[in-house]
């Protein structure tokens, strides 16, 4: 039955197709089938003609999959099969009978045409009591144009209540904005238009998405897309538009697949882009002398493959040339202890990205492994947010009270890293009036802060108006998505006379982006309430502090252990200090051995060891009675008497006393001097004949 469903759906846009190329034209307009591109027509006709068994099981999934990829081409490629499109303005008959059988079988339901003053039914969602009861049809007509002069602004997003960019959040913004507008800032070539805001219903889905964006274009409702938010069903649509040449604003579209225009020529992103995330995080670890992350983050989304913390973290990842740690889990892995476990073996720091539940309990897993007494730093990505400061995200009213007095306290080791977004009581004002439209039109009541992704939807509003503003007042034409891109890329937008809230310029590069802002929140451990202590500015790439953070610790915690998180730096350590301390040994062994020498002759020398007693001295009772003995040679020709031969002056023998010192014989000479002032220089002239012949020194009577 499925596979049958299928197969009629594609059908009935094939029968669409092939009745809208038949209906009449009016003079001066194109139908919608000659803005159709051929090769969208050829991939369609030729799937829908194949035979074969496996065309025919295909579900409606493998049927748009091909379609997409085969629509996916260059703009060359589409120039070679298609003429330039032309937007008509109005439908011929025939399209308009094939456009409601078309509705049916999508399931979703769009304005007859521009002309109709009739306005539709809201879409079918997989929550019928919330869309079901939505009190604005979705077209919001303004102004008293002529009937020509129409500006139709389509939004995309889902209609499920739970998303964050669901139809009850973002079309209040628009419809304020469009209120906004018309009251202090639709002037020059627009102040005579119409705007109509219309809605379809995404479904979160990259087949459904898609086909509602088709169904707006071909039923001429569509000048310029709002959303879709989610980047797999922002991809077709961005790359539809290219050709279609409409215009696409969105707050999403952050992946770096989107950095490039080659296949989304139209496409302009309000909040930045995934890399500003790796930027952002590289300039807050050069603050701390960081260079070792741990990431962890929910890897899979059952629905989609990849979660939305798939992308931030990747950037993060990619921006550092010491590549952090990653660990990952899903719905069937949560064994948090586990892995923070491994991260003790690897990194102290820690990014997290996952859904604020999990993010609490990964937290108290780290508080029962007593990783937040400041040896551990966590971060806590929060980026479509933004309203972090306004809830304490470590609390649980379903929880204890001991687990959540647990958490407060593991929280105080985490920052959270947020999109900056707007303060002051103007920006409340304008929140609490997107509320009360929400509950008014759309029976839906906010429980926070209008988020700044959502409120990014009145910035889109204002900046289309601009640029369709000056490509008009240019001679331009509303059907020119390619001039009025290029009078949104590479300027300035100065709204502060036209938003509600004070407001920085916005600025748009040449590419088409604009630079995000994000807040660094630090939990004050009083009031367990986040508060901004940090601002990175996008466009500066700077990262200014207002606040000092409360570090568990006291102080930033080192990135690593200081002898490694293996001890290797221990070990490396201890052989540099032991090679270090044994050289020292060595020199301190020779200086210790000359100090000492040194000290030992002073010693010598002050001692007086040359000083002899005539008591050792042996000779004769004659010569210490001063007579002289015989007059003898010493040496070799005679040791008998107590005379020796002193020296030979010319041929005249000269003899001089002798006598014995521990068996040495020595020479003995009386000094013809009162007083010998006995200096250093003289005292070790004594030391050396006492070292070379052992003792043998004179001394006095």
């Amino acid at each position: 039955m499925k596979h049958l469903v299928a197969l009629a759906v594609w059908g009935v846009v094939l029968a669409a197709a092939l009745a809208t190329s038949s209906g009449k034209r009016q003079p001066g307009h194109a139908s919608p089938s000659d803005r159709r591109p051929t090769l969208y027509r050829h991939a369609l006709g030729r799937r829908l003609r194949s035979g074969s068994a496996e065309a025919r099981a295909a579900d409606q999934d493998a049927v748009l999959a091909m379609l997409l990829q085969n629509t996916n081409t260059s703009a060359e490629e589409i120039a070679e099969a298609d003429e330039k499109p032309h937007r008509p303005r109005h439908s011929s008959g025939a399209a308009a009978k094939t456009s409601s059988a078309l509705e049916h079988a999508l399931g979703v339901s769009s304005s007859m045409s521009k002309r109709s003053s009739t306005s539709p039914s809201p879409p079918p969602s997989t929550e019928p009591g919330k869309c079901s009861s939505v009190k604005a049809a979705g077209t919001m007509r303004t102004g008293h144009g002529e009937p020509d002069r129409v500006i139709d602004i389509a939004v995309i997003t889902p209609c499920n209540a739970t998303d964050q960019f669901s139809r009850m959040r973002v079309m209040p913004v628009v419809e304020l904005a469009v209120r906004h507008l018309r009251r202090t800032g639709l002037r020059g070539p627009l102040a005579n238009y119409t705007i109509n805001v219309r809605y379809r219903d995404s479904f979160s889905s990259s087949t459904y998405g898609p086909l509602a964006a088709v169904d707006l274009y071909f039923n001429n409702a569509a000048d310029v897309f709002l959303g879709p938010v989610d980047d797999y069903v922002l991809a077709p649509v961005a790359r539809f538009s290219g050709v279609w040449k409409v215009p696409v604003l969105t707050p999403g579209g952050r992946p770096k697949a989107f950095d490039t225009r080659t296949l989304y020529p139209l496409l302009i992103r309000l909040k930045g882009f995934y890399a500003e995330i790796g930027r952002l995080f590289s300039s807050l670890v050069r603050e701390w002398d960081w260079s070792v992350l741990g990431l962890l983050y929910q890897e899979r989304d059952e629905v989609k493959g990849h979660s939305v913390c798939y992308f931030p973290v990747a950037s993060i990842y990619t921006t550092f040339t010491n590549k952090p740690s990653t660990e990952t889990f899903n719905s069937t892995n949560t064994n948090f202890t586990e892995i923070l476990l491994r991260f003790q073996s690897n990194s102290r720091i820690v990014v997290i990205c996952a859904e604020q539940e999990n993010v609490r309990k990964i937290m108290l897993a780290a508080e029962a492994l007593d990783m937040v007494g400041g040896d551990y730093a966590f971060f806590n990505m929060e980026i479509f947010n933004g309203t972090a400061a306004s809830y304490n995200s470590w609390y649980n009213a379903s929880d204890t009270e001991k687990n959540n007095e647990r958490a407060k306290k593991a929280y105080d080791a985490v920052l959270t890293v947020t999109t900056r977004a707007p303060t002051g009581d103007p920006y409340r004002n304008f929140s609490n009036e997107v509320k009360d439209m929400a509950l008014e039109k759309f029976d839906f009541e906010y429980e926070e802060t209008v988020n700044p992704f959502v409120s990014s939807f009145f910035d889109a509003v204002l900046i289309y108006a601009a640029a369709l503003n000056e490509t008009l007042r240019l001679n331009g034409s509303i059907t020119d998505g390619e001039d009025i891109v290029n009078n949104i890329r590479n300027k300035t937008f100065d709204f502060n006379k036209l938003l509600p809230w004070e407001h920085e310029n916005i600025t748009i590069d040449a590419v088409g982006d604009r630079k995000a802002d994000y807040s660094l929140m630090d939990m004050n451990p009083e009031t367990g309430v986040f508060e901004a202590v940090a601002t990175y500015y996008g466009e500066k790439e700077t990262v200014t502090f207002t606040k000092d953070i409360h570090w568990p610790g006291g102080k930033p915690p080192r990135d690593e252990p200081e002898c490694g998180f293996d001890g290797s730096r221990y070990s490396m350590t201890w052989n540099i200090v032991t090679g270090v301390l044994a050289v020292l040994v060595v020199f301190m062994a020779i200086i210790s051995f000359f100090i000492y020498r040194h000290f030992k002759l002073e010693a010598d020398l002050a001692s007086m060891t040359w000083w002899i007693s005539w008591d050792y001295v042996e000779m004769t009772d004659d010569v210490k009675c001063c007579k002289f003995g015989s007059r003898v040679s010493i040496g070799k020709y005679s040791h008998s008497s107590n005379m020796s031969v002193d020296s030979l002056v010319g041929n005249r023998q000269v003899f001089i006393r002798t006598g014995r010192f521990k068996g040495v014989t020595v020479a003995i000479k009386r000094i013809n001097k009162d007083r010998v002032e006995l200096t250093r220089p003289l005292l070790i002239q004594l030391k050396r004949p006492l070292l070379a012949v052992a003792d043998s020194v004179s001394s006095p009577r």
